[in-house]
């Protein structure tokens, strides 16, 4: 369904059921509406779905755990958390894989 949106292209014509005639279908839509749904339904704050998150019964069901490192996110907050470097309006970071660096 992102691919499709970021794409705009029907879900249908990404999935190869029909064929790209410029417009969506029937079946199109309701996928999106249902996804949309969907979306309304994850806790926007971890990522999970809010009828397991919310509510008296579900209080203690959930742990923390710090075990879990992104080396990537690593390289970008280091890099942020430089107050020396030169920015501008705009400017977007991105990753470099240097292992791809042949």
């Amino acid at each position: 369904m992102e691919t499709a949106r970021d794409c705009r292209i029907p879900v249908t014509v990404l999935l190869g059921v029909r064929e790209d005639d410029g417009t969506y279908c029937d079946q199109d839509k309701i996928m999106q509406i249902a996804y949309t749904k969907y979306l309304k339904t994850i806790c926007s704050g971890c990522g999970l779905p809010a009828h397991i998150t919310r509510g008296d019964d579900n209080v203690g069901r959930f742990e923390v755990h710090d075990d879990t490192m992104c080396h990537g996110c690593e390289a970008l907050e280091t890099f942020t958390s430089n107050k020396n470097r030169t920015t501008w309006p705009g400017q977007k970071l991105h990753l470099k894989d240097t292992h791809l660096d042949g």
